[in-house]
């Protein structure tokens, strides 16, 4: 069923009619079971398939919540890992987060995404080192840790770079 068919239908958790997502589903009678894009949600958790785009969030949709997450096999195409397990599977693109500070951040083979900015490794670079502010004053506490989750993310690539 499209998004349409699917949230109008009996069968529908509630955490799907909250997700965005596109492409087609399957509902089944076991519920909460979803079949999509040729991958399974099995209460909340993402088992077998692919998973193309879109923002992972922990795993058990609850009040606007993801909560108790676990990925287990399948494919990860695209979108941002955020919380929950991850076993087994692999990995293909996509941002993964990282850093613990007021904006999320999140870094992919040539990108980092800080907050809702995204851009290459050496245009942060150049803004760091510039004197730009978007929210937070340069010289506050938010600030020096969003520039540690920054630099935290410039080493991971550095790091993955050399598997």
């Amino acid at each position: 069923m499209n998004r349409e068919e699917t949230i109008k239908h009996d069968l529908c958790p509630q955490w799907l009619n909250d997700a965005q997502w596109e492409g087609d589903v399957e509902l089944s009678k076991s519920w909460p079971f979803v079949t999509w894009r040729d991958g399974t949600w099995r209460d909340g958790t993402w088992r077998n398939g692919t998973w193309e785009g879109g923002t992972w969030k922990g795993g058990i949709w609850k009040g606007g919540i993801w909560k108790f997450g676990t990925w287990r096999n399948g494919t990860w195409e695209g979108g941002t890992w955020e919380g929950g397990i991850w076993k087994g599977g692999i990995w293909k693109g996509g941002f993964k987060s990282i850093g613990q500070c007021y904006w999320c951040v999140y870094y992919s083979k040539t990108h980092i995404k800080i907050g809702c900015k995204t851009k290459t490794v050496e245009d942060w670079k150049d803004w760091f080192n510039g004197d730009e502010e978007y929210e937070h004053k340069r010289d506050s506490e938010q600030f020096k840790k969003i520039k540690q989750a920054y630099l935290m993310a410039v080493a991971a690539i550095e790091i993955e770079k050399g598997e």
